[in-house]
C-alpha cells in the first residue's frame, strides 16, 4: 500500500497530457502525414496506419496489463 499513491498517478497523468500537444505538433509535420494538411481530399498514408495500429497496440496491452496485475492483488482497496 505505500507505493500505490494516488500522487504518483497524478503526476503521470499530467505529464502524459502535457505531452500529447508536442506530441500532436510533431505528428503533424511529419511529411508523410502532414503534406497533406491543405488538400480538398483525405490521403490515408502508411505511417498515419502505422500510428494508428501502434495507438491500438498500446490501449489493447495497458487493459491487458492492468487486468492482469489487478487481478492477482490479494487485497482490493
Amino acid at each position: 500500500m505505500t507505493t500505490e499513491t494516488e500522487g504518483s498517478f497524478l503526476m503521470v497523468m499530467i505529464a502524459l497530457n502535457c505531452l500529447l500537444n508536442p506530441a500532436l505538433y510533431f505528428l503533424a509535420r511529419s511529411p508523410d502525414i502532414g503534406y497533406h494538411n491543405r488538400d480538398a481530399s483525405f490521403i490515408w498514408t502508411g505511417t498515419a496506419t502505422q500510428v494508428l495500429v501502434c495507438e491500438i497496440l498500446a490501449i489493447v496491452l495497458l487493459l491487458v496489463g492492468t487486468l492482469y496485475f489487478r487481478s492477482r492483488k490479494k487485497v482490493f482497496f
